[in-house]
């Protein structure tokens, strides 16, 4: 969790740090980039076709987030776990 944090900041901060071999960092990028296009496009008169498909691209880009972050945590606390104990309770 950590990790998808660092790449959060460093992404908001640096966004030429995202990269392929970073894909939570591309993915706050992306979903970064679309709030950004929404507020600008809600400032201004534009189709509401347009808007939607900036609010859906939100959507997937948080969808795909998250995907990413419960990957992480299966992969760290459930399968990696040496402990039972722990593995359940995760």
């Amino acid at each position: 969790m950590k990790k998808l944090i660092l790449a959060a900041t460093a992404c908001l901060t640096f966004p030429a740090l995202a990269t392929v071999a970073n894909p939570e960092a591309l993915r706050i990028n992306a979903t970064c980039n679309a709030y950004a296009n929404t507020s600008r496009m809600l400032d201004e008169p534009h189709e509401c076709a347009a808007v939607l498909q900036q609010i859906c691209a939100i959507r997937r880009a948080v969808n795909g987030l998250m995907r990413e972050v419960i990957k992480g945590h299966l992969i760290d606390h459930i399968v990696r776990e040496d402990s039972e104990a722990k593995r359940e309770n995760d």
